[in-house]
């Protein structure tokens, strides 16, 4: 059993807030593969997905996650939704790899560019471990989201807010921070 806990944000608005004290303490579960050094599945974008679904906060939207550009389809969110104000949240969890942050700020960005009310959801790990580090997701998005607004200076930009989330595996009949032991142990 896994869960996430201490959640920060980058911006300090209520929305980001009310999201965050949504997900504090939710728990998923991890699968290891037979196959690409037996890597680790993750089901936490179910489980967010489920968790805003089961609020009555919000309405999930699956028909707006297409991302289109110049009439061309080049990507989908991973979450769509909206509040009781009907603001929407475009969504994007990213759970491993640091350098597709930019194509989900990319989707996000171009949602916002259509809907000026809209707000985006960037939402990564503090300590995405694996059997030879751990990497700080959320402070690259936060550094990420930080050189895109110097270079293109886009107002939608500050409509985004970067969640970070810590995890933790249930072992020893404890809570641990998730590490590259932590990693090692669930592989062997």
């Amino acid at each position: 059993m896994f869960k996430i806990a201490n959640l920060q944000t980058s911006e300090a608005n209520s929305h980001s807030k009310r999201l965050a004290k949504l997900f504090e303490g939710m728990c998923f579960s991890i699968t290891i593969q037979n196959s690409n050094s037996n890597q680790m599945d993750s089901d936490i974008d179910v489980r967010i997905i489920e968790k805003i679904s089961d609020s009555r906060e919000y309405t999930v939207s699956k028909s707006d996650s297409l991302v289109f550009a110049d009439g061309e389809k080049f990507g989908e969110l991973d979450l769509v939704f909206r509040d009781r104000r009907k603001i929407s949240y475009y969504m994007e969890i990213e759970k491993s790899n640091k350098k597709t942050l930019w194509f989900d700020y990319i989707k996000i960005l171009t949602k916002l560019e259509s809907d000026s009310d809209g707000l985006g959801i960037m939402m990564c790990p503090v300590n995405y471990a694996h059997s030879i580090g751990v990497w700080n997701l959320y402070q690259e998005a936060v550094i990420y989201k930080n050189h895109l607004k110097r270079v293109f200076g886009s107002n939608s930009i500050d409509r985004v807010s970067v969640l970070g989330y810590t995890q933790y595996a249930f072992l020893d009949r404890k809570w641990q921070k998730f590490d590259s032991n932590v990693v090692k142990r669930i592989k062997n």
